[in-house]
């Protein structure tokens, strides 16, 4: 294996083994010789890596951001931009549900002692995205013109961080798929009623 294969998989390594410890314990109380221990790694190889625990957290906030490129492709190839925002969705309960790397980003974003770049704000991208396929499905008559495409987005975002919250806090994180397909019941936009 090629010295720069290696340093990439020592780097990812070091990116999952420091999101079990900012889940479990924030960004104040994960300590880097933690994230060391759990490889049997040196805190030197950390710090190799990922100078600060501040760089480190945003690798876990960046990989956040781009774990979804490939959903969000394949939601927009939806023939119709309800039903792409509403797999989308789904698939966003699910990564939630089952990725500690996705949770301890979220939680990070969540902090106010983390400085988090202004593109990886926790709500503005996703509002971007929602705003984005309910605009569509406008434009595709799935839904009525003059809807309030910028509340319905805020509602939707809103809703979804809320559930996946109060998964978490009433440890029923494996129901958090059905809850949003709950949601969109609720809402009169499941695929029964559009």
């Amino acid at each position: 294996m090629k010295k720069a294969d290696r340093r990439e998989l020592t780097r990812s390594a070091l990116i999952e083994s420091a999101a079990i410890e900012f889940e479990q314990h924030g960004y104040a109380g994960t300590v880097l010789s933690n994230v060391s221990d759990r490889l049997g790694l040196t805190k030197g190889t950390v710090y190799f890596h990922f100078p600060t625990k501040a760089l480190l957290a945003g690798s876990v906030i960046e990989h956040y951001w781009t774990a979804w490129d490939d959903d969000l492709e394949q939601a927009r190839q939806s023939p119709d931009s309800l039903g792409g925002l509403r797999s989308l969705s789904r698939k966003v309960a699910e990564r939630y549900r089952d990725d500690v790397t996705i949770r301890a980003a979220v939680r990070l974003m969540r902090e106010r002692n983390v400085d988090v770049p202004s593109n990886y704000l926790p709500f503005i991208g996703w509002l971007n995205i929602v705003e984005e396929f309910l605009s569509k499905a406008v434009d595709q008559r799935e839904l009525p013109e003059g809807l309030d495409v910028k509340a319905y987005s805020r509602q939707i975002v809103a809703t979804v961080d809320g559930l996946q919250k109060m998964a978490d806090d009433l440890g029923s994180r494996s129901e958090l798929p059905a809850m949003v397909e709950e949601m969109w019941r609720v809402y009169g936009l499941d695929e029964k009623n559009t």
